[in-house]
């Protein structure tokens, strides 16, 4: 009997694991299976209610994930990282207070816990307290995902004189466009930047400003002293919200490149870019993306023309005949962000998601209307209708989780309102 009980947990833990990595692989039925298998061999076994939390949270599902993570608290109490994913699925469904509740008692349990540390942060920024905010949001340096790899002297602001600095992406494309307007605030400090980032943003920051070069993240830099994470210029920088640098634009495209674009628009139209989806490996995806069909309501609309800036598998979503009557794609040389910046330029507006073109459109100084989830990435704040980041975008915010129609409606309203002052504004100028 004693053996096969230990043989049933060997069975479950193993069943559990599979369940992890699966997760990590964003295989979310199977590893929904294996956590299943697991309580059917081990019913008090925490983490794999956890694991189900997970996948029920990558899956957008947070009253699901709220209950699995509930359950495994019963069944380990002391648990500081299912108390923080906890908290993290309570802030998504808009309860702060009960997240925060669950977030400090993670710290209390393990006060060097990364993860807790950080979303605490991302709840300060999220209502503006960019004081508590920014040190919190160092933490994120300690997790295994941001942990620093390189060799240099990590730079906190010490003065530069005419040293090799090299600035590195850390996160997501839409990190390294939103924080590489820093990239010449350290230029004034006296540093000769050089900024290392990921293969299709390269193009596109070579002309940005104070940048000495552009490297591929695997490129070594040997004659660097300093080096420092681009998320991590905020803090340095001590940004609150009166002193976010958000001059626009702060990249800029070569006007042939954009002339190929213009010469794509429908001139008696009101030309809008659309973006529906972002990284489906973002833990985050299934609350910030929207299904195209969704869309619908905006395809109907007399006087816009939409173009597809949608990239990844996503795109496919247009081979729908209902879906691709209203949508042009744009004839593209390449894939990199420097012909997505020209095209942005060439449109009148873009629709987009909270994904790497909404930052773009931002940071090109064009307008750009961006839907967002209840609770949103701390960058967009809560309730405002701008950001300080971008002052040329307009956010569009989910009254409660998961209600994209309402966000359509607002959206469909606007481009109507717009289209009328565009054929104003043409009428007057005739």
């Amino acid at each position: 009997m004693t053996s096969l009980s230990a043989d049933r947990s060997e069975l479950a833990r193993r069943y559990r694991r599979a369940g992890a990595t699966l997760t990590r692989n964003g295989d979310l039925d199977r590893a929904y299976d294996y956590y299943l298998a697991c309580l059917a061999m081990d019913p008090l076994e925490p983490k794999a209610h956890d694991g189900l939390g997970g996948v029920a949270f990558c899956r957008g599902d947070l009253s699901h994930a709220i209950d699995h993570f509930q359950r495994a608290i019963a069944l380990a109490p002391d648990a500081a990282a299912t108390r923080t994913n906890l908290g993290c699925a309570l802030l998504c469904m808009g309860r702060v207070a009960d997240a925060i509740e669950q977030l400090e008692a993670a710290i209390l349990l393990r006060p060097d816990c990364p993860e807790a540390h950080v979303n605490l942060g991302a709840i300060d920024l999220l209502f503006g307290d960019f004081t508590n905010g920014w040190p919190r949001y160092e933490w994120r340096l300690r997790t295994t995902y941001c942990r620093p790899r390189f060799p240099q002297r990590f730079w906190r602001g010490e003065p530069l004189k005419k040293e090799l600095i090299v600035l590195n992406e850390e996160q997501g494309l839409g990190d390294t466009i939103q924080f590489c307007r820093y990239a010449p605030l350290v230029a004034a400090r006296g540093g000769r930047v050089i900024l290392r980032a990921g293969t299709p943003l390269q193009p596109l920051l070579s002309n940005l400003s104070g940048v000495e070069e552009v490297v591929p993240m695997d490129r070594r830099v040997p004659d660097a002293r300093w080096a420092c994470p681009l998320p991590s210029l905020p803090s340095i920088f001590r940004t609150d919200l009166d002193s976010i640098p958000a001059t626009v634009p702060y990249l800029h495209v070569d006007p042939a490149r954009q002339a190929v674009f213009q010469q794509q628009m429908r001139s008696s139209h009101l030309n809008v870019g659309l973006v529906w989806a972002g990284s489906p490996r973002n833990p985050r995806d299934r609350l910030r993306s929207i299904a195209l069909c969704q869309l619908g309501p905006i395809l109907d609309i007399e006087g816009v023309q939409l173009f597809s800036l949608q990239c990844g598998a996503a795109a496919a979503q247009l081979s729908e005949p209902s879906l691709a009557r209203g949508i042009r794609a744009l004839e593209r040389e390449t894939t990199d962000f420097l012909d997505t910046a020209a095209a942005i330029i060439a449109l009148d507006l873009v629709i987009a998601v909270d994904t790497a073109p909404a930052h773009l459109a931002g940071a090109l100084g064009k307008p750009v209307w961006i839907l967002l989830p209840h609770v949103p990435d701390w960058r967009w704040m809560l309730e405002t209708p701008r950001s300080p980041w971008y002052p040329t975008a307009r956010l569009f915010r989910q009254p409660e989780p998961g209600n994209w129609d309402a966000v359509v409606d607002l959206v469909v309203s606007a481009l109507r309102g717009a289209v009328a002052a565009t054929r104003q504004q043409r009428l007057v100028i005739s």
